[in-house]
């Protein structure tokens, strides 16, 4: 499966062979943003997933920004973070990837990241339909419902 739609790299230092395999996969555009800039792009952008792939300094302000940004997104927005070791990673729910991983790793699990995106997006379009054709209300859990 190709990476369809926009990615949001966040990091402070360039990463071009991620960009490189990311934009191979077939998503478009890539977008690099430093932390402090992350949540103007993703709401910007508004992408289909999010890799985080080096922020630097642990700045709770701007982490938490982006947090803010990641979680107004209208589907599940699939993130990955690189980490080191058995480090948590900077964002909660994030997809952990080591940061040695090969970045042909890291587009095989977004590429599975946005397979379930898609599914989520099938869920809530039939439950508007079903609301919309013959009343019925649907009861999804709160944390699918957006």
């Amino acid at each position: 499966m190709s990476l369809q739609g926009p990615i949001v790299v966040v990091t402070e230092k360039p990463v071009g062979a991620l960009v490189q395999a990311l934009a191979a996969a077939g998503a478009f555009p890539v977008v690099e943003a430093q932390l402090a800039d992350a949540p103007a792009a993703i709401a910007k952008i508004k992408p289909s997933g999010v890799v985080i792939a080096d922020i630097g300094t642990d700045d709770g302000a701007k982490v938490q920004a982006l947090n803010r940004a990641i979680a107004r997104s209208e589907l599940v927005l699939p993130v990955l973070a690189r980490v080191a070791d058995d480090a948590a990673a900077a964002v909660p729910d994030a997809l952990p990837v080591a940061t040695d991983a090969p970045t042909g790793r890291i587009v095989a699990r977004l590429s599975a990241a946005l397979r379930l995106r898609a599914l989520h997006a099938t869920v809530l379009g039939r439950a508007k339909l079903l609301k919309a054709e013959r009343n019925i209300i649907a009861e999804l859990p709160a944390a699918i419902r957006q």
